[in-house]
């Protein structure tokens, strides 16, 4: 699995998410530990690699594993996101206030900034202002957010 891994990664990486889709599955069809670094973040890259080919309604199945990966605020995040991506807006809200509590995380903003930032563009899309702002100020210096708020 860890081969299958760095392979996925590394077409990933060369923006061939295909490939990295090819080797991804076959890597997570082993039997894996999730509680491996490595295999936490070959779901969490197979997850991303789902969204950039626009393959939303596949990035569900991720819920399959929710039990096993959901420590981690990056899969918690990048639940969020695939309910994002899948219209699901009340789940994608919940999921990224799930972030902001789980002190375990390995990209930065995953846990704080960034969760709170998806959180304002769904509550300004859905046409929330005084939500979206209160979203906005959470994150800080966050630039994105910031701009933002200016735009309010």
């Amino acid at each position: 699995p860890y081969l299958y891994f760095q392979l996925g990664h590394s077409y990933r990486r060369l923006h061939d998410y295909e490939k990295a889709v090819q080797y991804f599955d076959a890597g997570l069809a082993m039997d894996v530990d999730p509680a491996l670094d490595y295999v936490q973040t070959m779901v969490e890259s197979y997850g991303y690699t789902l969204l950039d080919l626009k393959r939303n309604q596949d990035a569900l199945n991720l819920l399959g594993v929710y039990e096993e990966f959901s420590g981690r605020a990056d899969f918690v995040f990048l639940i969020g996101l695939i309910y994002m991506n899948n219209g699901l807006f009340d789940e994608a809200i919940t999921e990224f206030q799930k972030a902001t509590m789980i002190e375990e995380f390995a990209v930065d903003g995953v846990n704080s900034y960034k969760a709170h930032y998806n959180i304002g563009v769904i509550y300004e899309c859905a046409g929330y202002p005084r939500q979206a702002r209160q979203a906005y100020l959470r994150c800080g210096n966050y630039e994105a957010a910031r701009a933002r708020l200016r735009q309010l």
